[in-house]
């Protein structure tokens, strides 16, 4: 899968911002709050629970349907204990090591609100866009007085996609609370990446 460049994000933003098609008017809901993120899949075990914080708006183009977008960062730190086990047999036991992915995502999305109850809470969400991967990992060692580091950074471009299902609860002053979690795939050159987030957030514009 090819990398995409920093121009699609910017297009994407011109094609929300268009005039909706069926409503001069239409609803705008925009929304933020943060939750917890982890990896998953392969490779989830040298990656601690993180964090995330996200943005995101959505205009009604058909009574249950919402077009939009989702600004999300997530990050998490290493498992120090796994990544001493993986560095041990080339640096020695004596080791200082530490790490971090951060992950940057810009994606238009679809939202659907079911009829299954009143004032529709429940909704599902699919977006696809641009992701972009940061990875830090730095392992240092002393050998007869001498400090070794090995360090590794990578900075890549990929495209993605993310499925959430979520729900919204109560109302205050035309604020809706938000429960809403969201599984994403990542498609590098080799393994995909994958990983969720339980978000907590505010929607406004009820």
């Amino acid at each position: 899968m090819v990398k995409i460049s920093v121009a699609f994000p910017l297009l994407c933003v011109l094609l929300l911002s268009a005039p909706s098609p069926v409503y001069g008017q239409s609803i705008t809901r925009p929304g933020a709050g943060v939750g917890i993120s982890a990896a998953l899949g392969e490779g989830r075990e040298m990656w601690d629970t993180g964090f995330v914080f996200y943005g995101e708006f959505h205009r009604q183009v058909r009574d249950a349907l919402f077009l939009g977008g989702r600004a999300a960062y997530s990050r998490w730190n290493a498992n120090e204990d796994q990544l001493v086990e993986m560095y041990s047999a080339s640096l020695g036991q004596n080791l200082d090591v530490s790490g971090r992915t951060g992950i940057l995502e810009l994606s238009p999305a679809v939202r659907f609100h079911p009829p299954l109850f009143n004032e529709r809470p429940v909704f599902l969400q699919f977006g696809a866009g641009y992701y972009l991967v940061e990875q830090l990992t730095e392992a240092s060692t002393s050998f007869r007085g001498n400090l070794a580091t090995v360090s590794m950074d990578q900075s890549d471009n990929w495209f993605g996609i993310h499925f959430a299902a979520g729900v919204l609860i109560g109302r205050a002053g035309g604020i809706r609370f938000s429960v809403q979690p969201v599984y994403n795939i990542i498609y590098t050159e080799q393994e995909s990446i994958k990983y969720g987030t339980v978000n907590l957030g505010l929607v406004f514009g009820y």
